[in-house]
């Protein structure tokens, strides 16, 4: 696999959007402002051919991907949603 870098902000804006703004490795720093995700840090601090840049952004079938994405874990229930098991 091929690691992917994102070319512009625009770019990257949209592979966090995608990934780590629902991403669990990056849910504490959402909430608190600490303890965030090394993989999107390491990814801004180093570069594409360095071997401390993360292996998990990569290319999968032509796509970016982040292959530690794990999807975050609600902790609270949207009080607008209509209850179905009452």
């Amino acid at each position: 696999m091929f690691k992917y870098r994102p070319l512009t902000m625009v770019e990257g804006d949209d592979f966090c959007e995608r990934y780590c703004d629902h991403c669990e490795h990056d849910r504490e720093f959402r909430e608190t402002g600490q303890n965030g995700c090394d993989i999107l840090a390491d990814s801004i601090i180093y570069k594409v051919h360095d071997e401390k840049y993360p292996k998990e952004w990569c290319y999968k079938k032509l796509i970016p991907t982040c292959t530690a994405f794990t999807m975050e874990k609600k902790k609270y229930r949207c009080d607008r949603t209509v209850d179905i098991f009452d």
